[in-house]
């Protein structure tokens, strides 16, 4: 593993590792909720530290085997989570009497998900990051009181296993036809099979992949489950699912696309 590497997936170890201590030891302690909330401030200063001094990072693949890649835009993405988690913090410190022990360190679990998303140039690590980033989500929706908080959970719940359903099931098909699923291999592959139209299993794979990402960054037709998820969210958990899961899964897109599959759609037949 490269040092570049290892300074790229600082942000999802500081916020995954904290997240994870917090998330145990809040609710057997609810009065550290105070402290709990400085120490995830404090790792997300410690992984913006790291952004900061890994900038403008390298195109290189240097973690999971080629999955992941601390480049430049992987920077940019986890930097824009961190900050709109620190912004969800400093609600939470606000609002703690009604923020239930332990949702802190869900909190800055979802964050991580979300920072793995950014680094992930493979459709499994994208799918993996994807889901570790909605479900401390759900949970903190659950957690809240109401019954609001329980059925906006439970639609959480129903559009992450869609999302990661239709994924899944693509990323399957692709890898079929493939043989990886690695994105930065997939353009060499495509060239040697030939016109992406004619290959009805890659087609579709592609399509199932995208429906998928659609769920995760709230696209039509799959944004109607999420006004429903937010609305009994509480705040600050509201806000990391909007201006980070989402731009999450918005980046992810884009390297699906682009460095996947970007060169096989527009070269056309022949």
């Amino acid at each position: 593993m490269s040092p570049t590497g290892l300074a790229g997936a600082l942000p999802v170890l500081c916020t995954g590792v904290v997240g994870l201590v917090l998330a145990a030891l809040e609710p057997l302690r609810p009065r550290l909720a105070r402290v709990g909330l400085g120490l995830g401030l404090a790792a997300l200063a410690g992984a913006l530290a790291g952004v900061a001094a890994l900038w403008p990072g390298s195109p290189e693949p240097g973690l999971g085997g080629g999955g992941l890649r601390a480049d430049g835009f992987a920077l940019f993405v986890q930097a824009a989570v961190l900050v709109c988690t620190a912004f969800a913090l400093l609600l939470a410190w606000h609002t703690r009497d009604s923020w239930a022990p332990g949702s802190t360190g869900l909190l800055l679990l979802g964050a991580s998900g979300a920072c793995l998303v950014a680094l992930a140039v493979d459709l499994v690590a994208i799918l993996t990051g994807l889901v570790a980033s909605m479900l401390p989500l759900v949970a903190v929706s659950a957690a809240s009181s109401g019954q609001h908080g329980r059925e906006a959970a439970l639609k959480g719940l129903v559009a992450t296993a869609l999302g990661a359903g239709l994924l899944a099931f693509g990323a399957a098909l692709i890898a079929s036809q493939t043989g990886t699923t690695l994105l930065d291999a997939l353009p060499a592959e495509l060239e040697r099979l030939g016109w992406i139209g004619d290959r009805p299993l890659l087609v579709a794979g592609l399509a199932l992949c995208l429906a998928g990402l659609c769920v995760f960054m709230a696209a039509v037709p799959f944004h109607l489950v999420f006004p429903d998820a937010v609305e009994g969210t509480p705040t600050p958990a509201a806000v990391l699912l909007t201006g980070g899961v989402l731009v999450a899964g918005l980046a992810a897109t884009g390297r699906v696309v682009l460095s996947g599959f970007g060169g096989a759609v527009l070269s056309g037949p022949g």
